[in-house]
């Protein structure tokens, strides 16, 4: 037992395993790692800074300093985003959706890797670049803290958009999986030039009913008969391309229907990044060192899988006292307060063993 020389009146145990093969501290959730202070304190704050109030008023508020709360906030970022939001191998996801955000660090573009699935985020890495080796080694991440969970981990399938550089990445990572191309994003991309035309609600109706197609030769009769009206209507060049891109790619979209659980659109990853953009806007980007980049994006992944959801949403929903997506994934919670049930899910920084965590730290620095 020892006693603490930053909160007065504290002890806490610290384990020595026989001949020095590893050391752990056994410390009660309501104290935050490392003793940096109590978590009741500063779960509010933290909560504050996820919605965008800058550390500054933060200190106003709640007293410290700047820099104070940033290192806070940065050090849920050590977590393993798998292995603090899963507990059981069997509630592992077999399908995912999988997209990549543009932001700046230091004024240069990176991208910021995001994988999501069932309202929770499992990756949010940030990549030096959009080649495709930098996003397989920011999606490579995601695969070694899932195999620390379940050694043969492999997605059923992975929806993606038609970045060439992303679906390298998946096919050196996962060789089996199979990759769904989103539909959403090639209606994007015609909306984006169709606005004006004349035929412009017509062109939605057979694309939206190409997409609610039950099987997969629904789908590509739905897809005959657009081009086919197509040919028949004037059409401003840059829209027929890309109408036509779309009709090209019918064989991909149709891989979907060889499972009823895949993400035919990238919605589930795409809610989440919308958050991250205003976060990331509110915080004028990346700045410092990469790691600091690094553990920021994890730790907004952390704290929007613990984060408690609005009492509007939670109305509707049959179990009100899972208030976050990660308790909704898992079934069960630690604690009512989302900070402490973090705390308690991320013991040992959310890996089995101690030698795991090492590694990690050595992977960050990458």
């Amino acid at each position: 037992m020892r006693r603490s020389k930053k909160i007065e009146d504290f002890y806490y145990y610290r384990i020595q395993l026989p001949n020095r093969k590893g050391s752990y501290t056994v410390q009660p959730c309501f104290v935050l790692p490392y003793l940096k202070g109590y978590t009741l304190e500063v779960a509010t704050a933290l909560e504050l800074m996820m919605y965008g109030v800058p550390s500054h008023k933060i200190s106003e508020l709640y007293g410290r300093n700047d820099s104070y709360w940033d290192n806070l906030f940065d050090s849920l970022g050590r977590f393993s985003v798998v292995g603090t939001l899963v507990k059981s191998k069997s509630e592992l996801p077999d399908d995912y959706c999988a997209d990549e955000k543009i932001t700046y660090w230091n004024a240069k573009k990176i991208s910021v890797c995001m994988v999501a699935a069932q309202n929770c985020l499992f990756c949010c890495e940030a990549s030096w670049s959009s080649c495709a080796k930098g996003l397989e080694r920011a999606y490579g991440i995601f695969k070694t803290e899932a195999c620390r969970l379940k050694k043969d981990f492999a997605p059923m399938s992975i929806n993606i958009d038609g970045w060439k550089a992303t679906r390298l990445a998946f096919n050196n990572l996962f060789a089996s999986t199979m990759l769904i191309l989103c539909f959403l994003h090639g209606f994007i991309k015609i909306r984006n030039v169709a606005q004006k035309e004349p035929h412009v609600q017509t062109l939605y109706d057979h694309i939206w009913e190409a997409y609610r197609a039950e099987d997969a030769e629904t789908f590509q009769l739905e897809i005959d008969k657009l081009n086919t009206w197509m040919e028949a209507v004037e059409l401003k060049e840059s829209t027929r391309k890309n109408v036509q891109k779309l009709i090209d790619k019918s064989t991909q979209y149709q891989q979907a229907y060889q499972r009823k659980e895949v993400h035919r659109t990238s919605n589930t990853v795409d809610r989440p990044m919308r958050r991250l953009d205003r976060f990331l806007f509110y915080k004028q980007y990346f700045h410092g060192h990469f790691r600091t980049a690094q553990l920021k994006t994890r730790a907004f992944a952390n704290c929007y899988n613990f984060m408690p959801l609005s009492k509007r949403c939670l109305n509707y929903k049959q179990q009100p006292e899972l208030y976050c997506r990660a308790a909704q994934l898992n079934r069960k919670v630690y604690r009512q307060n989302w900070l402490e049930n973090l705390i308690v899910a991320a013991s040992l920084n959310g890996y089995r063993t101690a030698s795991q965590n090492k590694f990690r730290i050595f992977e960050l620095s990458l």
